[in-house]
């Protein structure tokens, strides 16, 4: 066996550098743990093929196959067609089927079994096409070609993941190894089959095998099948022509009638977001596992992981299908923003919420019951406005100060822990909602700036810091405001149109600041960052995400439209077919065009416009899940289709005058006469139960879905808010004051 070093380090540490290469040949003993055990094949799945599908086998071996064209001065390559995606270019959460559109080409893939796929090549006008197969990640594969059949085989891979740290900066991986099984009389085969005679068909430099075909109105499309098995299931015969075309239609159709999409502002941008994440998705070897990769033009070999952006990617993943964004989440506990809203988000999604206990043991560890504010002590402020290189809250003074944005991150770590723990029976819940209190009382009595109404960073000795941010919104998501009259100063600030409340979405630092928008400051080099993208006044995605689910939390839906609007909008004009989004823009809401800002993991503004007009309740005060929330404020009709929450489907469609809600194709709720927002709403056997606020009076029909016999009820709901039981047969409407 040959174990190869697949380590990616630090700075100088040598496998840092891309052409550090180490091999022996004895290690850790190989078992099947140390290979994936099962077939995973996904369109995409190759980061350095958007264009393309991955195969890999049980034993480990990875085989890949994309297709090209000929633009009339040279081939278009993988890296071409990251920025060249067409409209209709989509793909499913299930894998099942993938459109990949780039110019005139078109691939369609679908899953045959577990273990091959077909797909079909054609074009709009005459087309020089190539399709290519190869062994992936140059990993040790043989491939030879005869007319239209294409024969591979490899020897197993195992691998031995080591470990994984997250730093501040970076990951750090230690003990990771490749191992070649090629003393193993066993091997893995791949097998391709073109159902047309290419017109060439050769070996190319990288031990691919290339067919090439003219597409045409003679032949206006070809067809193929790849598999990945054992010798025995590679001879076999490949499907019958007919009955693979059949396939393709039939899952495109199944993709047609199941797809998730919407209309509207907030409703329009979920297919191109869904369809971004789902096409981010690539196979990581040496965790053999799939992840949303958030920068895949940027990942290298090395496959690293920096923590908060993958977190993101699960965040939205989650809204596709869930195995895959609860599976990224055993590699990201350590970041420090949004780990432990993204293990809330995604378990809330799901129905089987047992895997949040598996990693209840690391979090604790990782965020234990304490209740003291964070303090920097560092010169470099690392813990004040954490992971904001160069933002004007990262005062010069050497002096130790309170960290406000790691406070309030830890308070809802702490508030999120106990919520496990009440909803699993654990008996630490106790010791986290003592922390959680006393935590909040040090951030209302230290952090809250009376002079400036807003929460902002202090010294310990008491001066407060020059500059205000986005941050001063944090104690929302994280429930630290108590009192009334101090909520009501803080909606003040944040609704201040010569602070944070521009045309756009939140902006890093208040608009009245010196610092706004200017440069930053030169690094040993002499040279400057662009303008706002050191956290000067720039948006960014993750942040007002944060802070649109603190003002829902707080029952702000209102305030919270409006920033979902704001956010919807802003991402729409910026909004491409391609991959990956910007993850910062400028304060006038124009993206900065350079790849070091793109990400697919902060489609999150427009995922704030889907989650206003549906999404779960998450910070009930009495703790308890599976209710949902849905309607809106903000002007004009919007939709969604196909949502998934809880195991059921929902779709919903909202305008000036009627919402209405179906589960699983079904109305079961339609609401007429205005706008309204429902919260905390819950359909069991018996009946309905859910809180209503509305501008008029509303006249409410329900359908119960879940009896055999459905039960039907009218009703009508007062202007303002109030609360509805609608249960065996009968009805009560109570209306709630305000105090706000």
């Amino acid at each position: 066996m040959r174990y190869i070093n697949k380590e990616y380090g630090f700075a100088f540490r040598p496998p840092y550098y891309d052409k550090f290469y180490e091999e022996k040949n004895s290690g850790l003993p190989i078992t099947g743990e140390n290979f994936p055990g099962r077939f995973c094949l996904g369109v995409g799945y190759d980061y350095e093929a958007l264009n393309g599908a991955m195969l890999v086998g049980r034993n480990g071996s990875m085989w890949g196959v994309r297709a090209e064209y000929f633009d009339g001065n040279k081939w278009l390559l993988s890296g071409d067609f990251s920025h060249r995606l067409g409209a209709s270019t989509a793909n499913t959460a299930d894998g099942s089927f993938a459109h990949f559109t780039s110019g005139p080409l078109s691939v369609k893939w679908a899953r045959n079994n577990e273990s091959s796929l077909v797909f079909k090549v054609s074009a709009h006008r005459r087309l020089r096409v190539r399709v290519v197969f190869y062994p992936v990640q140059g990993i040790s594969g043989e491939l030879s070609i005869e007319g239209a059949k294409v024969l591979g085989r490899s020897p197993h891979l195992g691998i031995i993941p080591g470990t994984l740290n997250l730093t501040d900066h970076s990951a750090v991986f230690e003990g990771r190894y490749l191992v070649i099984c090629d003393s193993e009389p066993r091997r893995e085969y791949f097998f391709a089959y073109g159902y047309s005679k290419p017109s060439a068909g050769y070996n190319g430099p990288g031990g691919e095998a290339v067919m090439e075909f003219v597409i045409s109105k003679r032949q206006p499309a070809v067809h193929f099948y790849a598999v990945v098995g054992d010798e025995a299931l590679v001879s076999e015969d490949p499907p019958r022509r007919d009955k693979m075309q059949k396939q393709i239609e039939t899952a495109e159709l199944r993709y047609g009638v199941n797809k998730t999409f919407g209309t509207g502002v907030l409703g329009e941008p979920c297919e191109r977001m869904l369809n971004s994440i789902l096409w981010s998705r690539v196979y990581y070897p040496y965790l053999m596992a799939v992840l949303y990769a958030p920068a895949r033009t940027k990942l290298s070999k090395h496959f690293d992981i920096r923590g908060l952006e993958e977190n993101c990617s699960a965040i939205l993943g989650s809204m596709a299908g869930l195995d895959i964004a609860a599976g990224q989440l055993y590699y990201t506990l350590e970041d420090k923003i949004m780990s432990l809203l993204a293990v809330w988000l995604v378990y809330a999604r799901s129905t089987d919420k047992s895997g949040i206990l598996t990693l209840f043991e690391t979090l604790s560890s990782l965020y234990p019951p304490d209740e003291n504010l964070v303090v920097s002590e560092d010169p470099d402020k690392n813990e004040v406005a954490y992971k904001w290189d160069d933002s004007p809250l990262k005062e010069a003074n050497r002096s130790p100060m309170y960290s406000l944005d790691m406070s309030c991150l830890k308070l809802l770590a702490l508030d999120i822990l106990e919520r496990i723990c009440r909803n699993s029976g654990l008996e630490q819940a106790g010791a986290y909602a003592l922390a959680r209190k006393k935590l909040a009382a040090h951030i209302n009595e230290k952090l809250w700036d009376e002079r400036r109404d807003i929460y902002a960073n202090r010294y310990v000795m008491g001066q407060w810091g020059a500059s205000v941010g986005a941050t001063g919104f944090y104690p929302l998501i994280c429930g630290a405001v108590e009192e009334s009259g101090r909520l009501y100063k803080l909606l003040n600030t944040l609704t201040d149109p010569k602070r944070f409340w521009t045309l756009f979405p939140v902006p890093t630092l208040s608009a009245d600041d010196p610092q706004f928008g200017k440069k930053g400051k030169p690094n040993n080099n002499g040279q400057r960052k662009p303008p706002f993208l050191d956290y000067r006044g720039s948006v960014v995605p993750y942040v007002n995400f944060l802070i649109y689910q603190g003002l829902v939390r707080y029952g702000l839906d209102e305030l919270a439209g409006v920033l979902a609007e704001k956010s919807a909008k802003l991402w729409a004009e910026n909004a491409s077919d391609n991959v990956e989004n910007y993850s910062l823009y400028r304060p006038a809401g124009a993206r900065f065009k350079n790849p070091e800002f793109i990400s697919s993991g902060f489609n999150m503004l427009a995922m704030i416009g889907v989650c206003e007009l549906i999404d779960l309740e998450y910070f009930r005060p009495d703790f308890n899940t599976g209710t949902i929330r849905f309607g809106t404020f903000v002007e004009g009709s919007h939709s969604l289709t196909n949502i998934k929450l809880l195991g059921r489907s929902y779709s919903i469609d909202v305008s000036d005058d009627a919402t209405v809600l179906l589960i699983d194709g079904a109305e079961a709720f339609r609401g007429e006469g205005g706008r309204f927002v429902v919260r905390n709403f819950l359909e069991t056997e018996t009946g309905f139960t859910f809180l209503i606020d509305a501008h008029a009076l509303i006249t409410l029909k329900l359908t119960s879905i879940l009896p055999k016999q459905p039960v039907r009820y009218f009703l009508i709901a007062p202007a303002g808010k109030s609360a509805v039981t609608a249960e065996r047969g009968t009805v009560a409407v109570e209306k709630i004051k305000d105090n706000r």
